[in-house]
């Protein structure tokens, strides 16, 4: 037998060994799941013609297409800022609104993006000529409109092999048209109205 001293050097160092392995073990772990943990993705808008509230050309060209187009036209650019997780979406919804009356429905079909990769998506949607008309009136006195973009999501994380639970996302976006039919400003970028995703089916 071991004399008792020895005994209980061993044991202390050996106590200290599986100690340290589990401090490693759950740094490693902390680590790992601060990588993997998903990071929404962000939506903005980056390009935005409503021809209709093009002053210019539908005052020049009082009977043309353009002054009879009730199309809103967007680009939506969508990132996925997570490293090694891919994401899946479901159909993407978009709605516009001028004050609370929707002026405009569309949606983007879905699709799979991989990690760290940028995407766009050219949104068309159709508006009541006739409220476009009287936008475009104010817009000439004006100079300009609010609109406002909502936009209704669901979507599964891919890490590895698994893919997550549906997590829905609400988010929106106040845009100011000018009398060219354009965006005024800079991009907007569209804010997540909830303060985290809500799981789905």
């Amino acid at each position: 037998m071991l004399p008792r001293k020895i005994y209980q050097d061993y044991r202390v160092g050996f106590c200290f060994w599986i100690l340290q392995v589990i401090i490693v073990l759950s740094l490693a772990s902390v680590v790992v799941w601060l990588s993997l943990r998903p990071k929404c993705p962000t939506y903005t808008i980056v390009d935005a013609y409503i021809p209709a509230l093009d002053v210019k050309s539908a005052t020049s060209h009082e009977n043309s297409e353009t002054s009879r187009n009730n199309s809103l036209f967007f680009s939506l650019e969508i990132r996925n800022p997570n490293k090694g997780i891919g994401i899946y979406y479901d159909e993407i919804n978009l709605s516009v609104y001028y004050g609370d009356a929707v002026i405009g429905l569309s949606s983007v079909f879905s699709f799979y993006q991989g990690h760290r990769k940028t995407a766009r998506r050219e949104v068309r949607l159709n508006a009541d000529l006739q409220f476009l008309r009287d936008v475009s009136r104010a817009v000439s006195s004006q100079g300009s409109v609010d609109l406002r973009v909502g936009l209704a999501a669901a979507i599964r994380f891919k890490i590895f092999s698994s893919k997550t639970k549906h997590q829905n996302m609400e988010l929106q976006a106040n845009l100011q048209v000018g009398s060219d039919g354009k965006l005024v400003g800079e991009n907007k970028k569209l804010l997540n109205t909830l303060e985290q995703p809500k799981a789905g089916h």
